[in-house]
């Protein structure tokens, strides 16, 4: 389900984006291959997959996110 009020992400469930395995984060990739498109971007900036976000870890090569949710 995708809503451009929350971003351009997948929402998994009705409430986050992210894998919700890890705490719903997704990751922003700088370079490389997209592990997986359900939690994986290269949006820039990460809002516009996630309008409700903050970050955890900045790297070289890919960004940490957590959605927050959307209620």
């Amino acid at each position: 389900m995708r809503n451009r009020r929350f971003g351009s992400g997948k929402m998994l469930g009705r409430t986050h984006h992210g894998d919700p395995e890890r705490g719903h984060r997704f990751w922003v990739y700088k370079k490389g291959k997209i592990q997986t498109v359900e939690w994986d971007t290269y949006a820039n900036p990460p809002t516009s997959f996630c309008t409700n976000c903050r970050k955890i870890e900045i790297s070289l090569s890919v960004d940490t996110y957590e959605c927050l949710g959307h209620f």
